[in-house]
């Protein structure tokens, strides 16, 4: 945990703010200096230098499944490469939409995306989103753009231009509220300025953070905007997606049994104004989900 430290000279008093962390059985220390008077945004500097900290004690752990990653991509002829990420896609959408409710089931999933059949006694509404999700998706792997609204509304109106065109890639215009859950997002005033916040925020961070950390963030900060009036998760799952392939990590996939404590991580950030609840979640489910790629050949290659 960071704390403010006192340093006096002379009758002069000082700030200075540490946290301290363990790195290979060592203990190190971070400090920022603060100054003759306690900044009144304290509790965000406290867990930006406490984020850092976690940033730098997971970074030797996101080099070698980097690493590993880029050299079995390698050896994998491009066939095998697209067939891979093919099946990742169907599973990324399976589950994702899972989780906010589509009916449809991986077979189903199957059938809708590679056979290009529709499920009889399935909602045409849940087979229109898969089928656009699936455009945006493809659209996330080509795309030479950066994170931005002109993106992130054009990623979300192919995913609703058949299913529900009227809120296709446009900003809500009402409140809204997420069944059973107790956090609040921005009154529609607000959504102008609350993005361009988060569109600045990723400007300032996007070559400082770890590709890991920074998708994790980017997800948690652009879902607590909620700018749509549906799909605000689907679209925060895929821009995550989106940095970790525009930096050459793995992808990340949130299975639909984890969704409850998926929720719980989102909730607990938002009511406490706390990133760094998400993002442990994120993180340690992204390390256990590559743990196969923390390999001895890695370091030696």
């Amino acid at each position: 945990m960071a704390h403010v430290r006192t340093l006096r000279k002379g009758k002069r008093r000082y700030y200075v703010l540490e946290h301290k962390y363990r790195l290979k059985g060592q203990v190190k220390n971070l400090q920022l200096y603060l100054g003759k008077d306690i900044p009144k945004n304290i509790e965000r500097l406290k867990e930006q230098i406490e984020i850092r900290g976690m940033d730098i004690q997971w970074n030797p752990q996101f080099s070698l499944i980097k690493k590993s990653y880029q050299k079995e991509l390698a050896s994998l002829p491009d066939v095998e490469i697209k067939r891979r990420m093919q099946q990742f896609m169907v599973e990324f959408i399976y589950h994702s939409d899972r989780i906010e409710g589509s009916s449809l089931t991986m077979k189903d999933t199957v059938d809708v995306l590679i056979h290009h059949i529709s499920p009889p006694n399935k909602k045409l509404k849940d087979v229109q989103e898969t089928q656009g999700y699936a455009e945006a998706f493809e659209d996330m792997i080509k795309t030479k753009k950066d994170v931005s609204k002109e993106l992130l509304c054009a990623w979300h109106r192919m995913l609703f231009k058949v299913a529900d065109p009227i809120i296709a890639g446009r900003f809500r215009k009402h409140k809204i509220m997420v069944t059973g859950s107790r956090a609040t997002f921005p009154w529609p005033e607000e959504l102008e300025n609350e993005f361009r916040k988060f569109q600045q925020w990723y400007d300032a961070n996007k070559k400082k953070m770890n590709p890991i950390v920074l998708s994790g963030m980017v997800h948690l900060k652009f879902v607590s905007v909620h700018p749509f009036s549906d799909g605000n998760g689907r679209i925060s799952r895929l821009v995550a997606n989106y940095i970790l392939h525009k930096h050459g990590y793995p992808p990340f996939l949130l299975n639909v049994t984890k969704r409850r404590l998926y929720y719980n991580a989102l909730e607990k950030s938002n009511l406490y104004s706390q990133d760094k609840h998400f993002l442990r979640f994120f993180v340690k489910l992204y390390l256990r989900q590559h743990n196969q790629y923390k390999t001895i050949d890695a370091k030696k290659s």
